[in-house]
């Protein structure tokens, strides 16, 4: 459960978290009620956890996003014209320490998750100086995007 308290001085996470918590149950029980058997990659690069305030991890994007798309594969099990939905995740750390929590968690808390993909990449790119100077936004878009693509191709 996303609860204020648990952000202070991490605002920008309970707001990401708050738009998890309120709309990716949604999308996937419209996603799987539309099609059984559909299969919904959930990618989620950079994925931390760095701060957190609970032990258990309530307050990080892995928790909150697995935890909504497991609700919503046991509401539409449970539907009278049942659907299955298998959830897959793909996430980024490159962080060795928040690595190692993002893996506990994973295997802990969400062992019924489908073909759970974890990647340590290194990500030295960050460090590098940029032509022209930095241009973060447009650089870190641009990073992202070559990560999934690379997790996309290296996936099972």
């Amino acid at each position: 459960m996303v609860q204020r308290e648990d952000y202070e001085r991490r605002e920008q996470a309970y707001v990401k978290h708050f738009v998890l918590k309120h709309y990716l149950q949604q999308l996937a029980l419209k996603i799987g009620n539309f099609k059984t058997g559909t299969t919904l990659n959930y990618i989620d690069g950079f994925s931390g956890p760095w701060q957190y305030a609970t032990d258990e991890l309530r307050d990080t994007s892995p928790h909150v996003a697995l935890t909504e798309l497991c609700a919503a594969r046991e509401v539409l099990r449970g539907l009278s014209r049942p659907s299955e939905l298998h959830v897959r995740g793909m996430f980024v750390e490159s962080d060795r320490e928040a690595f190692v929590l993002l893996e506990r968690l994973l295997r802990d808390k969400f062992p019924s998750v489908d073909q759970l993909v974890r990647r340590r990449l290194t990500l030295d790119f960050w460090r590098r100086p940029h032509p022209g100077g930095p241009c973060p936004s447009a650089t870190a878009r641009r990073h992202e995007s070559l990560i999934v693509r690379r997790l996309l191709l290296e996936a099972p």
